[in-house]
Formats: structure tokens, C-alpha cells, sequence
């Protein structure tokens, strides 16, 4: 970056947002992926919903205004499409299985416990609300560790 030529001539924003969790997107076992071990891995089905495709159209124009009116000479967009493989793009996935002491309106409840199962806690940027542009992964280390904490019964 700092021998390139155009290094204090560009600039990017990046829009972060989450998806809403949906019936037809699942985690299963894959029947025929082992890993090392011999275990089936994770199989995921995901889309883009309805709701995602109507928000990218409505925020794209409003970003590349803010761009050209901050200065930017030039601004474009480049839109998450299916060309990653069928999963979003990104190190991490957020959003999905919202936390909430409500089963009907989340998929965990506020500590990461799946309502209906016993046994199965989620940790990971999926329970999240929504997020910066920033990394997360101290977040969600301080999630699973607030998690752990109250599965223990302890709080320090």
C-alpha cells in the first residue's frame, strides 16, 4: 500500500449488516464429508432472502451518495452475490439465530442455549444482533466466555 501510487487517493465503506434467519437455511450432517477423525461435518444451506436482495438495492444508491459527497471522485458498489460458492462472503457469518428469551421471536436464549435443546449452544457471530464493520472476534470470544460462565453457574 504505501509504494502504491494512489495510496492516499483511495477510500472504502464497507455496509455490514445480518441476515434473517429463514426455514430452508440449515446446518445438517454432510452424508459423505468426513473430517480427520471420521465425523461427518457441517452441511450449510444458505440463500440470500428476500429481504437481503430489497436491502442491498435500497442501500447501495444511498452509500454511493455518501461517498461522492464526502468527496469521492468516483464510488461504486459491489454487491454479496451467489459467486462465493452459495455461502456469504466474509470470515464471518453473523446473524441468523438471534439470542432472546422468547422462543417464538429467537432461535437461543440470552445465553447462547438453542430453546428445546438441552445440549446445544451456540457462541459464534450468528447469535449476533447485528455488528460494526469491524472484526469480531474478541466480541464473540467474550460471548462464548459469557456463555461458559453462565453454563458453569459462575460469573468471574
Amino acid at each position: 500500500m504505501r509504494a502504491s501510487i494512489l495510496r492516499d487517493r483511495l477510500a472504502g465503506c464497507s455496509f455490514v449488516g445480518n441476515d434473517l434467519p429463514y426455514l430452508d437455511h440449515t446446518v445438517t450432517l454432510d452424508p459423505r464429508v468426513r473430517d480427520v477423525f471420521g465425523l461427518p461435518v457441517a452441511q450449510v444451506t444458505w440463500s440470500p432472502g428476500k429481504y437481503e436482495q430489497v436491502a442491498q438495492q435500497f442501500y447501495i444508491p444511498l452509500v454511493k451518495r455518501m461517498m461522492t459527497a464526502a468527496g469521492a471522485g468516483v464510488a461504486f458498489a459491489v454487491p454479496d452475490t451467489l459467486n462465493s460458492g452459495g455461502l456469504p462472503t466474509g470470515s464471518h457469518i453473523m446473524g441468523g439465530m438471534m439470542m432472546g428469551a422468547d422462543a417464538a421471536s429467537s432461535v437461543t436464549d440470552p445465553y447462547g442455549r438453542v430453546h428445546g435443546l438441552d445440549n446445544v449452544y451456540v457462541a459464534d457471530g450468528s447469535v449476533f444482533v447485528t455488528s460494526g464493520a469491524h472484526n469480531p472476534t474478541n466480541t464473540i470470544m467474550a460471548v462464548a466466555l459469557r456463555n461458559m460462565r453462565h453454563l458453569a453457574g459462575t460469573t468471574g
